[in-house]
C-alpha cells in the first residue's frame, strides 16, 4: 500500500488494526508478512523475511487452515473505505488478472488463458482518486476455472457473474459514503446487459462506465457504433499520445460524439422474462480526426456506454474524453467500445 495514501511508513498498524483471527499473536504475525511481502512482492518468502524465526511463523500463518484470505483483506477494505469518505469523486477500476502457477505444486488450480497453464484468476475492485491516488482495494474474488468438458464446456458458475457482483460491492459501499460519487469502471468483458440491468435495478447507486465490445443491433435496426456517431460530432479533443510498441509519440485530434439509446434485453433475459424491454444507456464515441493524414497510424476509435460518465482514467486522452461524456450526459449509465 501507498505509504503517502495512508500517511505512515509503519502502515500495517493502520491497515490492520481490526484484524481477528481468534488469536492475538497470530494477528501480528500475519500483519507481519503482510509488511514483509508488500516490501518486496517479487520475492520468494526467506528472501522477503527477515531470518528464519520470520520466515517460520510466515509458514505457520499460511498452513493454518483457519485463516481465510478474505479474512485478512476485511481491515483493509474498511479502512480504504475510511480513505474513500475524504473524495468527492472514487473510481472504483473492476479488471482481473492471471496467478500463473503453472508448475508449481499446488492443489486446486485451474486452467488460464492456455488451457495447458496452471493457476487462479483474482478479479478485483480497485479505489483510486481522479488524480490517480490509490485508495486501496474494495473487493476481490479469487477462483480457480473448470476444465472444459468433452463438449469444450466449463461447469460452475458463468465467469461474467465476477463483474456483476463487482458491481453489487460498489453498491453496497455507497449509502456508507453519502458526499462521495462512486463510479464503476471497466473494460470489455463487463459489457454485459446483464450488469446493466442489475445496475438499474438497484437504482444505480453507483455511476458506472463500461468499454464496449458488442456492437449490439439497436431496436430501431441500425447498429450502436455507427448510430453512435451518426450527425455532426459534440465537440473534439486533441492530446499526445506516448510512444508505445515502436510507434512514436503524436499529437492525435478526435471528434466526440454523444448519444441517449436503449439497448435490447438479451435472449436469455426474454427467454427468463427478466425483463420486457431494454435498457437506456448514454452512448460517447471517440473517432480520429483527419484520417486521410494519418492512415499509417493505428486506428483510435471507441464507443462507451455508462450511467454517469466519470472524470479521466489511464490512457492519453481518455480524461477529456470522459470530462465532455460526463458535461452532455448528466445522467447515470454509459458504455464505450472499439470498432
Amino acid at each position: 500500500m501507498n505509504a503517502l495514501a495512508l500517511g505512515t511508513t509503519c502502515w500495517t498498524e493502520t491497515e490492520f488494526a481490526l484484524l481477528d483471527l481468534g488469536d492475538a499473536r497470530l494477528n501480528k504475525r500475519a500483519g507481519i508478512v503482510t509488511e514483509r511481502l508488500a516490501a518486496r512482492p517479487t520475492a520468494g518468502v526467506p528472501q522477503a523475511c527477515r531470518g528464519w524465526g520470520e520466515t517460520i511463523a510466515a509458514y505457520h500463518v499460511f498452513d493454518n487452515e483457519d485463516v481465510e484470505w478474505a479474512t485478512i483483506l476485511k481491515p483493509h477494505w474498511r479502512q480504504t473505505q475510511q480513505r474513500m469518505a475524504a473524495y468527492s469523486v472514487v473510481l472504483c477500476l473492476q479488471d482481473a488478472t492471471e496467478l500463473d502457477l503453472n508448475g508449481k505444486n499446488t492443489a486446486g488450480l485451474g486452467p488460464l488463458s492456455y488451457e495447458a497453464k496452471r493457476g487462479m484468476y483474482l478479479p478485483l475492485t480497485y479505489a483510486v482518486t481522479p488524480d490517480r491516488l490509490p485508495l486501496g482495494v474494495l473487493d476481490a474474488w479469487m477462483w480457480a476455472r473448470e476444465p472444459k468438458d468433452k463438449q469444450g464446456k466449463r461447469g460452475a458458475l458463468k465467469e461474467g457473474l465476477r463483474w456483476i457482483k463487482g458491481y453489487e460491492r460498489i453498491a453496497e459501499a455507497a449509502p456508507s459514503l453519502p458526499n462521495t460519487r462512486l463510479v464503476y469502471l471497466a473494460d470489455r468483458e463487463a459489457d454485459m446487459i446483464a450488469l446493466m440491468v442489475r445496475a438499474q435495478l438497484l437504482g444505480a447507486p453507483a455511476d458506472w462506465l463500461i468499454r464496449s465490445t458488442h456492437d449490439r443491433a439497436l431496436p430501431e435496426g441500425a447498429n450502436l457504433w455507427n448510430a453512435a456517431s451518426e450527425g455532426e460530432p459534440t465537440g473534439e479533443i486533441a492530446f499526445t499520445m506516448g510512444s508505445r510498441h515502436g510507434v512514436k509519440a503524436r499529437e492525435v485530434r478526435q471528434h466526440v460524439w454523444l448519444r441517449r439509446t436503449e439497448l435490447p434485453a438479451d435472449k436469455g433475459q426474454k427467454r427468463r422474462g427478466h425483463m420486457s424491454g431494454g435498457t437506456r444507456v448514454r452512448c460517447a464515441r471517440r473517432r480520429q480526426a483527419d484520417r486521410m493524414a494519418l492512415a499509417d497510424q493505428p486506428r483510435s476509435d471507441d464507443v462507451a456506454a455508462a450511467s454517469n460518465s466519470s472524470t479521466g482514467i489511464g490512457r492519453a486522452g481518455k480524461s477529456r474524453f470522459c470530462s465532455m461524456v460526463e458535461e452532455q450526459l448528466p445522467c447515470r449509465g454509459c458504455a464505450v467500445g472499439h470498432d
